[in-house]
């Protein structure tokens, strides 16, 4: 009876008991159920880059934006071009 109402009020089947132990015991190690940052190269924001870009239309050099974006200077550089 609880599976049935289950499926009536989210509309989807039961989670495995496998999913919910291995949820529960993520929250228990990490105190949150969401994943960890995958590592990789980072992404630039539309916004820093579009700052970045202005203050080097401005005359700032690209440490100087980089510094104030706080990004890196070749990614400054990379995507100036």
């Amino acid at each position: 009876m609880q599976k049935f109402l289950y499926i009536l009020q989210f509309n989807c089947e039961l989670p495995d008991e496998t999913t919910i132990r291995r949820a529960a015991h993520k929250f228990c190690q990490t105190g949150t159920v969401a994943d960890k940052d995958r590592p990789g190269r980072p992404t630039i924001r539309d916004d820093h880059a579009e700052s970045a870009s202005n203050l080097l239309m401005q005359g700032a050099s690209v440490r100087t934006a980089a510094a104030v974006e706080g990004l890196n200077c070749a990614v400054i550089a990379a995507k100036s071009q």
